[in-house]
């Protein structure tokens, strides 16, 4: 690695590695938030599917274990061909590769298809994570039929994007709540 001498703007020098996104670095360094640093927008539905699919993955996104990062979406469209299916979006990270259908899951919504063939509610929704080490992460939004007997399927368009969001909120202040 190499290393270069930095001059932050508060006058103080830092040795910084340079690397090829020196975000994770600036960021363990920093208390406050470095808000956006990765995003992605689909204007087209994802794949129809019985099981679980893919719908936007983000790649190469840098993380520093101790901070906060929130991962959202922009309000999704539900889809099934058939009424009273479950569709559950989910947000999926790995920290060793290409997150997947079957990398550990951080968090989800739950949606019902209250008729069949037409587009359901629309929601968005925002997973907290930790990250456990430092390093480039995979994240995936996904979809997946949870019950039921029709394709599922996020709808995506120009009007109605499937966007996905990561933002860096700084250092993590810990749980800071009771449980009732």
């Amino acid at each position: 690695m190499t290393y270069q001498q930095v001059t932050l703007i508060n006058g103080f020098p830092y040795d910084v590695t340079v690397i090829n996104d020196m975000s994770a670095e600036l960021a363990s360094r920093s208390r406050a938030g470095l808000g956006i640093i990765k995003r992605h927008n689909r204007t087209t539905a994802s794949s129809t599917t019985t099981t679980e699919v893919g719908v936007v993955r983000i790649d190469n996104v840098p993380v520093s274990v101790g901070r906060l990062y929130r991962i959202w979406t922009s309000a999704v469209i539900f889809n099934s061909t058939v009424a009273n299916d479950l569709i559950d979006a989910r947000i999926r990270v790995n920290l060793a590769g290409t997150a997947t259908t079957s990398s550990t899951q951080l968090g989800g919504l739950v949606e019902n298809a209250h008729s069949a063939g037409s587009s359901q509610k629309t929601k968005a929704f925002t997973v907290p994570w930790v990250p456990g080490s430092s390093g480039n992460a995979s994240v995936l939004l996904s979809v997946a039929r949870s019950l039921g007997t029709g394709n599922v399927n996020l709808i995506g368009q120009a009007g109605y994007p499937i966007d996905l969001v990561i933002e860096d909120c700084g250092l993590d202040p810990g749980a800071s709540g009771v449980n009732i």
